[in-house]
């Protein structure tokens, strides 16, 4: 005669889950798996894992193909390459591994064909001066004239903010890039304010041309690329 086995079964399996008190902790493999509560009083009074820094230090972290033209004019064609905001180096791909050139000696690159936002010509920035000081690294320039759009690129590290008893908040730093506007005569640069009847004032300062009646009639944002390409451009015509 056959022996009913399941209501063994029944009862070792339930007095498991039972003991378990199937508190859930996350899933492995696509299965859950389960802690019992000392163990979960243990592991929530563990600290949590250091945070990290999220975000780069790269123009683009790409290996972007372009040109680079060193302070004797030697140019240097068809590389992959990365530059570093943070450090002033570039990083250059090659066959078996990566080089490092400093950008002190760097008076010029470009990137082209690359399809990206990236692409551009880059003048090396203490070539200039914002105010009577020198900018470190590069910038790019958008429009070449009398009067030249440039655009430089600043980071900032935004620190963690996680709360814990509320479990909300960033729990890493984070890198954030952000595009900074200059208009350059000559070799004097003028960073681009935000705020409308700033930017128009020292706009006024800086060329000697009052444009407040343009800014007002074409509704120009000095956040937006467009509108500054419209003021250069009148600029330029007030040269001409």
């Amino acid at each position: 005669m056959m022996k009913d086995y399941s209501l063994v079964f029944f009862l070792v399996v339930s007095s498991n889950f039972s003991d378990a008190q199937s508190l859930p902790m996350g899933t492995t493999g696509g299965s859950r798996f389960f802690l019992k509560p000392g163990a979960y009083a243990f592991v929530t009074e563990l600290p949590p894992a250091p945070s990290e820094t999220t975000g780069d230090y790269y123009v683009a972290n790409d290996w972007f193909q372009g040109n680079i033209i060193l302070n004797d004019s030697m140019r240097l064609e068809a590389l992959f390459f990365k530059y570093n905001l943070k450090a002033n180096h570039f990083e250059i791909k090659t066959e078996h591994e990566v080089k490092i050139l400093p950008g002190k000696r760097v008076i010029y690159f470009d990137w082209s064909n690359n399809q990206n936002p990236a692409d551009g010509e880059y003048q090396r920035a203490d070539e200039y001066e914002l105010n009577g000081t020198k900018l470190e690294g590069f910038i790019k320039i958008i429009q070449r004239g009398s009067y030249s759009l440039m655009m430089g690129l600043e980071f900032k590290i935004i620190p963690a903010n996680f709360n814990t008893a509320l479990n909300v908040g960033e729990r890493n730093d984070k890198i954030v890039k952000e595009e900074v506007y200059y208009i350059l005569r000559e070799k004097k640069l003028l960073r681009v304010d935000s705020n409308k009847k700033k930017f128009t004032e020292e706009l006024k300062k800086f060329t000697g041309y009052d444009l407040s009646q343009s800014v007002k009639l074409n509704k120009i944002n000095p956040k937006e690329l467009e509108d500054l390409l419209i003021i250069v451009e009148e600029l330029n015509n007030q040269e001409s």
